[in-house]
């Protein structure tokens, strides 16, 4: 996969902040294809992230880290190690992760496994993609783990069987003494298109019918 530079506005412009380049694709055109994608993200504003890659930015004069991982490219092992390495690193660590099966919305017995054990690291929440479906989520010693937020942007389909997706939203305290806590969550019911007929790449928020529907859907 790639796509012409210029697109990285889209990004720029909708007040995206960290992107996580680390995904089954992401070495599709080598070395070369991965380090222009992550400059092409910095020149931009934007704060790169995955694989080897960690990422800071300062937000309120806190310090968040952002790590990214592809499974099948990091042993358990390795992800735990990058976790602690951070954590010593920042006042706030989230950490994205490409995992899981895809168009299955319940999370494998590895996906728990990994994702409990990178919050035992330090990771103050764990967002989970690939599957292409909406997934669960979890509460794990006071910290989410998501396992899928579904499509959102998606350009890789003219017209998926599901076009639902969801948007998490989560907002933390910082103690004097350095912990983090939780400061409550929203999850947002929305769609990757404007209409169910086609994927016009323009994403919306799910009117109280369908939104309540799928938020059952993913407590079940």
């Amino acid at each position: 996969f790639r796509g012409d530079p210029e697109y990285v506005k889209i990004l720029s412009g909708s007040s995206v902040e960290i992107a996580n380049i680390a995904n089954n694709h992401a070495y599709d055109y080598g070395e070369a294809g991965f380090e222009e994608t992550a400059r092409t993200l910095e020149d931009a504003g934007i704060c790169a992230s995955g694989f080897a890659r960690p990422g800071f930015v300062s937000v309120k004069g806190a310090t968040v880290g952002s790590a990214g991982f592809y499974d099948k490219d990091h042993s358990l092992s390795e992800m735990v190690s990058a976790v602690e390495y951070m954590r010593a690193r920042c006042d706030l660590l989230i950490v994205s992760i490409h995992w899981g099966k895809e168009y299955t919305h319940e999370p494998t017995d590895e996906q728990r496994r990994i994702g409990h054990a990178l919050i035992d690291a330090g990771a103050d929440l764990v967002i989970g993609n690939h599957s292409h479906v909406y997934g669960g989520l979890e509460m794990y010693k006071g910290k989410y783990i998501i396992y899928s937020l579904g499509n959102f942007c998606f350009g890789g389909n003219s017209n998926p069987d599901d076009k639902n997706c969801t948007i998490f939203q989560q907002r933390f305290v910082l103690a004097a003494d350095g912990t983090v806590s939780d400061g409550g969550i929203s999850i947002i019911p929305a769609m990757i298109s404007s209409t169910s007929r086609t994927n016009d790449y323009s994403p919306r928020i799910q009117g109280v019918e369908t939104g309540v529907e799928l938020l059952s859907r993913i407590i079940a």
